[in-house]
């Protein structure tokens, strides 16, 4: 049997107020995940979104300059099929 190490994942938004990204990467997390915007803000009238996640841009920028590796994320919120298209 193999054993798989599990990874530390760190997930971002705007909520989880200032972060150390140094004391992060110091405790060893392997990833973060960044929320780029929740579709909370879709306005599905004129398929337009309202507002990026506040710290969406500055989290980028902190995860590159402690060399953490990323992915970004959409929140979505559609309860119906024609929802999920426009957040698409």
């Amino acid at each position: 049997m193999t054993l798989r190490k599990t990874k530390q994942v760190f997930i971002l938004i705007q909520h989880n107020g200032e972060i150390d990204f140094e004391k992060v990467k110091k405790d060893k997390i392997d990833f973060a995940i960044i929320r780029m915007f929740d579709c909370w803000y879709m306005n599905y009238q004129n398929n337009t979104v309202s507002q990026l996640d506040a710290k969406f841009e500055r989290n980028i920028r902190a995860c590159e300059e402690v060399n953490l590796p990323y992915g970004i994320y959409v929140y979505s919120r559609a309860t119906n099929e024609e929802m999920a298209k426009q957040e698409a």
